[in-house]
């Protein structure tokens, strides 16, 4: 390993020990100790100390410092190739979106022409009902007047039978 290497492992190993919670109550006075007692700006140290929050983000931009992140990795490639498989499933589902929409319009239409025949039949069976309503009418109109020449004329027959006979 080369010294560059060493210095970023070695941050990365400060970086995770600065990320566990300190344990014995005992190095908390020996910080403190320091801060107080080797430094005069002890803000300075709360300020280092509210910055470790940034640590693991960090260490993440090392290896672009490093100059190891134009390197091809296997990582890169894996997610170049996971990109293209999500972008052709995009285009697959696009198609089959647009086909669905095609398919959508034309059962749009069809019922568009299902409702106005039934609507026209509909229409035709109340122009039946009526016409066979009116054509009953008619029929018993036809039937009393039929009866009513019938009853003049066995009427007649009878009166023409008396009048002969005497």
């Amino acid at each position: 390993m080369t010294t560059e290497e060493l210095a970023v492992e070695e941050l990365r190993a400060r970086v995770k020990a600065l990320d566990n919670p300190i344990e014995s109550p005992q190095e908390e006075p020996a910080i403190k100790d320091l801060t107080h007692k080797e430094d005069k700006n002890p803000s300075m140290w709360r300020s280092l100390l509210q910055l470790r929050v940034l640590l693991p983000y960090l260490s993440r931009l090392v290896p672009l410092l490093d100059g190891t992140a134009h390197q091809p990795s296997t990582q890169s490639h894996e997610l170049q190739h996971g990109l293209a498989e999500v972008q052709s499933g995009h285009k697959e589902i696009r198609g089959q979106l647009l086909e669905q929409t095609v398919q959508l319009k034309r059962v749009e239409e069809q019922l568009e022409r299902l409702r106005e025949t039934t609507e026209r039949n509909t229409l035709e069976q109340q122009e039946l009902i009526e016409d066979l309503k009116s054509f009953g009418g008619t029929l018993k109109a036809v039937t009393i007047a039929a009866m009513l020449l019938l009853l003049a004329n066995g009427g007649l027959v009878v009166y023409l039978l008396v009048r002969l006979r005497h």
